[in-house]
């Protein structure tokens, strides 16, 4: 009861509004799902300003065969609400990467029985603001 929102901001996927189908279950007098609906991001992480978001929707110009072999990584400034790049994590032995996070220039995923290590490029890491220490 005590939280304020400071900001809000948007990623680049075109969902607005949730997609949910609701039906009415006469004989249990209740509401309820009528499918599983439909997961925007999947995982996201924060780390030095910026916002790691696991994809959980294929992109307009997405490449289907590449969205089977691999997850979608976008990231974005918090400081300046701004789009900075997207990265593929790859799938191992068809396993998606079920949780990750982010220290100094390293994006680090568990897939599967796996700890992977990616090296992010300086087109990120020099997004990260000047004033944040990343030791």
């Amino acid at each position: 009861s005590n939280l304020q929102q400071v900001t809000k901001g948007n990623t680049i996927d075109t969902i607005r509004t949730a997609q949910l189908k609701v039906v009415y279950d006469k004989a249990k007098r209740e509401k309820k799902l009528a499918e599983p609906p439909l997961v925007v991001n999947h995982q996201s992480c924060v780390y030095n300003g910026l916002l790691f978001v696991r994809s959980g929707l294929i992109g307009r110009f997405e490449d289907r065969k590449m969205w089977n072999q691999a997850s979608v990584i976008d990231v974005y400034s918090i400081t300046d609400r701004a789009y900075v790049a997207s990265f593929y994590v790859y799938h191992i032995d068809q396993k998606k990467a079920s949780r990750f996070f982010v220290h100094h220039d390293s994006f680090y995923a568990f897939i599967g029985t796996k700890l992977v290590r990616y090296t992010l490029t300086d087109m990120i890491t020099s997004a990260y603001p000047p004033s944040n220490d990343t030791k």
